[in-house]
This record gives structure tokens, sequence and C-alpha cells, in this order.
């Protein structure tokens, strides 16, 4: 089996999988075939890698666009809870940078922010006034 497809089939076990361990054992799986064929390129990786990029992509336009999101059994609704990139929207801010500063730093505290794993560590923040406070 070419190693472009042992990807293809380990990510499709972590879109597959039940729990976070789960992904856990497949992205180490993952990690080692890169490591692997890290002197040597991996025919169709690029093309594999931006299909896998492109999914992604519709996943957080997903929950971009979706009226809620249920994560680890809880419900986070719109917009009391937003992506950075909304957030910015919402409030004027040019550069979503400036927010993600702001998640690092502690000004938005770690109880106003939720990290989902699942989709590529993506930040859904608090609907709240940040930077007047």
């Amino acid at each position: 089996m070419k190693t472009v497809d042992k990807l293809r089939l380990l990510f499709q076990q972590i879109d597959e999988a039940k729990n976070p361990s789960e992904i856990e054992v497949f992205g180490i799986e993952v990690e080692k075939i890169l490591a692997q064929n890290a002197q040597q390129p991996i025919e169709g990786i690029a093309l594999f890698l931006l299909e896998r990029a492109n999914i992604l992509k519709q996943k957080v336009e997903i929950v971009a666009n979706d009226p809620e999101v249920k994560y680890k059994g809880i419900t986070y609704a719109f917009p009391e809870w937003t992506t950075i990139v909304n957030y910015c929207k919402l409030h004027s801010i040019k550069n979503p940078q400036t927010v993600s500063n702001w998640v690092s730093r502690g000004i938005i505290s770690a109880q106003n922010v939720v990290i989902i794993k699942e989709l590529n560590d993506l930040k859904l923040i608090r609907n709240l006034n940040y930077f007047n406070t």
C-alpha cells in the first residue's frame, strides 16, 4: 500500500473515531509514517493535504454557521459563543490575530474559551466586550 493511501486510511479512521483516545492512537501512527518518510517526498501528499484542509475548512464553516455546537456534552449556542473570526466581524476588529493574542495572554480568560481539538483546535470564545474592560 502506498504511503499516501496509508495516511488516507488513518485519517478516515480519525474521522470515524468515537473518542479522543482513539484519535490519539491514529495520530501517533500518522506521526510515525511522516517521520519514516521525512527525507523523501511522498507521492500525492500535497493533494491529500489539500483535501484534508478543505474538509477542515468545511467543518469550520459548519460550526461558524450553525446556531450551536455540542462538545463534550455541553451546548455552546451562538451568539453567546462565537468563533474568533466571527467575533472580529461582530466587534469591528480588523485582525483575528489580535483576538488570538488576547486568548494566549489571558485577556480572555480560560473560562471564556473552548478549544475543540477535533476541529483542528478551533477556538470558540464567549461573545463579550473584552477590549474595553
